[in-house]
């Protein structure tokens, strides 16, 4: 499959060991997309230089320990976070999935994929579109699900008065200023604090604030400056 838009300004680069696999993606990229490829080994990644922002790397994940492309992925992306990133030979289990949280990875192959399939999703990432499985989204779906449930469970068990507190505390007022506010002592907004603290799993007022701010889709300092 040849693309039909121009990547004259893209070059490509595997990151992989010596072998057939390796030769085989290049001459695909190569000769099958139009595009200047090479290969280079993931241990040099710190001392990659980046020509154009339309680099993309391809990295053979069977070829290293998933540690080591950790490192390379949030080293690129600290780099030039413009870059795209493709998966190659990857398991058809869940354990790589946590090296997707970098933002520059825009997509995955799995090992048993055709190359009629790896050509149409390197079309699409080279187009600036995802590829991504649908066991993956659904994984990914589900997890942000059960976050979201966690966190409602631990906002259903505050109790009037400490949501009134915490609403008041990410405002940015202190405890004098919410006592006053509510009519009661200190001491009394401090026990709700210490009480409230614990029922969210959290250790001081701005890691609160932050919580009370995600809770209601907004920045902590958004809340802190009011």
């Amino acid at each position: 499959m040849t693309l039909t838009m121009s990547h004259s300004a893209v070059t490509a680069v595997l990151l992989a060991k010596p072998s057939i696999y390796a030769d085989s993606v290049l001459s695909n990229i190569e000769f099958g997309h139009n595009i200047s490829s090479q290969r280079k080994n993931i241990d040099d990644c710190h001392r990659f230089r980046f020509a154009t922002e339309s680099t993309l790397y391809v990295i053979n994940i069977g070829d290293y320990d998933y540690d080591a492309i950790e490192s390379c992925l949030w080293t690129l992306q600290a780099t030039d976070d413009s870059l795209l990133v493709a998966l190659t030979n990857a398991p058809s289990d869940n354990s790589f999935f946590y090296l997707l949280n970098c933002p520059i990875v825009k997509g995955f192959f799995h090992c048993a994929d055709s190359q009629d399939i790896i050509d149409r999703g390197l079309a699409k990432i080279l187009a600036g579109e995802l590829w991504f499985s649908r066991r993956y989204l659904d994984w990914r779906l589900n997890l942000l699900r059960s976050k979201t449930v966690q966190a409602t469970k631990k906002e259903s068990v505050l109790t009037c008065r400490e949501r009134q507190i915490l609403a008041l505390l990410a405002q940015g007022k202190s405890n004098n200023d919410i006592a006053e506010d509510l009519y009661l002592s200190s001491h009394t907004v401090r026990t709700h604090l210490y009480n409230l603290y614990k029922k969210i799993s959290v250790k001081n007022r701005g890691q609160a604030i932050h919580w009370f701010a995600r809770q209601n889709n907004c920045g902590g300092d958004e809340y802190a400056r009011h």
